[in-house]
């Protein structure tokens, strides 16, 4: 009944925002017919991208969950990176709806290969999942223009910029869909 009546009335679209451990929370959410989940925080307690999909199904599009830059030590090798964002995507897309985006924005002193590594999961997720459910649609949250004021060489932040802005403009028209899905 909380957000019932917003449906009936608008085509609004209820984002819950809950850092943390949920998962007990998740069907109670469902009920209270929740569109969005964010952030999905992995590192929390009982937060198991399987487990979090199998309560929701369907019923609510998760955001985020892919990759926690703050779990995640700078020297953590790429292809380990590589390899649990593909796994947290596969879990958390399983049913489809879900907004690709990374736990926490990406810090300033996240590796440059560690978002190589991300976005190469991503696209080669992105290129299995092509001809999967509608309802799935991508996004990525950035914060690279801090890493100018953290101490990293510009040269290096701005080509970086470029290349998560080319990548941005590549998905974002795609993030817009995932307004309309349940309308």
């Amino acid at each position: 009944r909380l957000f019932h009546g917003w449906h009936q009335r608008t085509r609004m679209k209820i984002n819950f925002h809950s850092c943390g451990s949920i998962v007990e929370l998740l069907k109670d959410l469902v009920e209270c017919e929740v569109d969005v989940l964010n952030p999905i925080q992995l590192s929390s307690a009982n937060m198991e991208p399987e487990k979090i999909r199998n309560i929701v199904g369907q019923n609510m599009v998760l955001y985020g969950g892919a990759f926690d830059c703050v779990q995640t030590p700078p020297s953590t090798d790429a292809e380990l990176v590589y390899q649990q964002v593909k796994k947290n995507i596969a879990a958390l897309a399983r049913e489809g709806n879900y907004l690709f985006a990374g736990v926490h924005n990406t810090a300033a002193t996240t590796p440059r290969s560690h978002i190589e590594a991300v976005l190469r999961a991503y696209q080669d997720m992105r290129n299995m999942y092509k001809n999967g459910p509608k309802k799935q649609c991508s996004i990525f949250s950035v914060n690279a223009r801090s890493g100018a004021r953290k101490g990293f060489p510009e040269p290096e932040v701005s080509a970086c910029e470029r290349a998560l802005s080319r990548w941005l403009r590549m998905v974002s028209c795609r993030s817009a869909r995932i307004l309309r899905f349940r309308s």
